[in-house]
């Protein structure tokens, strides 16, 4: 009898650790990803390498050698500028990444450090950051 007290309070006061240690809420994690402001940082991306596709494909038509493309030539590389374009904003949108986004944090935090991290990035100082 004395040794079932014993693991019952030893239960007990490990419970805390355990709490601890247990895995995040996926919404505990989409407030940290929206704190940290990861859809807005992902469109900036997507903006920078569509501006950087763009100024690419430009110099390359500069320096080419050879005769000019005609219209007809142009519009089928700016049409495949394009759809490429369009192709890499469809596969990273974030309705497609953001879930394995969440899972990896699931898979990777406590809820305690989840917890932590969003009263950080809360306050002024992890706004600034």
């Amino acid at each position: 009898m004395r040794s079932a007290l014993v693991a019952l309070l030893a239960l007990i006061a490990a419970h805390p650790l355990f709490a601890q240690n247990s895995p995040p809420t996926e919404d505990s994690v989409r407030h940290l990803l929206d704190l940290l402001q990861t859809r807005l940082i992902l469109d900036r991306a997507m903006n920078n390498m569509d501006d950087f596709l763009h100024k690419s494909m430009e110099q390359a038509r500069q320096t080419q050698k050879g005769p000019a493309l005609n219209a007809k030539q142009q519009q089928i590389i700016d049409q495949y500028q394009a759809d490429m374009i369009s192709d890499i904003k469809d596969e990273l949108a974030w309705s497609k990444i953001e879930p394995g986004i969440v899972s990896a944090y699931v898979k990777t935090f406590s809820q305690k450090e989840i917890n932590d991290m969003s009263a950080f990035y809360s306050s002024p100082s992890g706004q600034s950051v």
